[in-house]
């Protein structure tokens, strides 16, 4: 599971859903990972998926919405 680490080492809370204890939170929530990777919080980038974007995915932005 990825690892997220809050800048505060002592911090112990909740963040985006996700608790954190010592500085140190767990979540496999895509959303709440890109809420910590916009916020420039620390991952284990070894276990944090990787990021894709939609024209990745195969959605074509330029297409007509029907």
């Amino acid at each position: 599971m990825p690892k997220v680490k809050a800048a505060d080492k002592k911090f112990t809370g909740v963040i985006a859903g996700v608790r954190f204890e010592n500085g140190i939170g767990e979540t496999e929530d895509a959303k709440a990972l890109g809420y910590f990777r916009s916020r420039g919080f620390a991952m284990d980038e070894a276990t944090a998926p990787a990021v894709t974007s939609k024209k990745e995915k195969g959605a074509d932005p330029d297409a007509e919405k029907s």
